[in-house]
């Protein structure tokens, strides 16, 4: 009977072991899938913030990118209407500028006399570079108003609008120069064309158009800051 019970005991020590051994491996299976799933949440988190990352750095870039070319296509413009409104006009421009109108063909200017027709081609050849700036402006307006909607467009009007009154006001001081009675009588309108054809050199405030000009650049300027650091997101 002892040895029965005993070999018994041994036999249900070697089922109780199998059984530990089936729970342990089931228990290590489990392991083994949690582990897995763990790593697979892990790993799908990680490629979700390395994508949103690459999503915000990609989209920075290309932000920045429309910013720099937009603003600095505003300074070509500003640039290049301050030019045109430089009063110094040496010897040398003059002869520039019929040079390039002669060879270009465009001659019916010269019928006019010499020394105002000399002036209006002055005017006409810093106005190329007036023309060539607006028309970058208005390439990189498109993009800049997908991206954030009509403020660009509205700044770009605003400056071009500007720009137009630059250009009649150019055309205006050209007919009262041919125009000597007329120039005579309506001093205050000429006085009015001149300051906004000429820079003084005085401090803006006393130009109503330098002051509406740069109020115009610096709202240009707050507007596309923000977005310049966008690169940095």
């Amino acid at each position: 009977m002892a040895r029965e019970r005993e070999s018994g005991s041994v036999y249900m020590s070697f089922e109780a072991t199998l059984v530990l051994a089936s729970v342990l491996t089931d228990m290590a299976g489990v392991a083994r899938d949690m582990v897995i799933s763990v790593a697979t949440i892990v790993g799908a988190v990680v490629a979700i913030k390395g994508i949103n990352t690459w999503y915000r750095e990609h989209t920075g870039k290309a932000e920045y990118e429309v910013a720099r070319r937009w603003l600095r296509a505003v300074y070509s413009v500003r640039d290049a209407i301050s030019s045109v409104r430089d009063p110094l006009i040496t010897s040398q421009e003059f002869v520039e500028a019929a040079k390039f109108f002669r060879d270009d063909d465009t001659e019916a200017i010269f019928e006019e006399n010499e020394k105002d027709s000399g002036l209006g081609n002055v005017y006409r050849f810093r106005w190329i570079g007036v023309r060539q700036a607006v028309s970058e402006m208005s390439a990189e307006s498109l993009e800049a108003e997908v991206l954030w909607g009509g403020k660009s467009i509205e700044l770009k009007g605003k400056l071009i609008r500007l720009c137009n009154q630059l250009s009649y006001a150019i055309d205006d001081y050209l007919e009262y120069r041919k125009d000597e009675s007329r120039s005579t009588v309506d001093q205050q309108r000429l006085r009015e064309i001149r300051s906004i054809i000429s820079r003084t050199g005085r401090s803006s405030s006393s130009n109503s158009y330098d002051t509406e000009f740069d109020s115009c650049i610096e709202s240009c300027e707050t507007f596309i800051r923000p977005h310049l650091k966008s690169r940095f997101r």
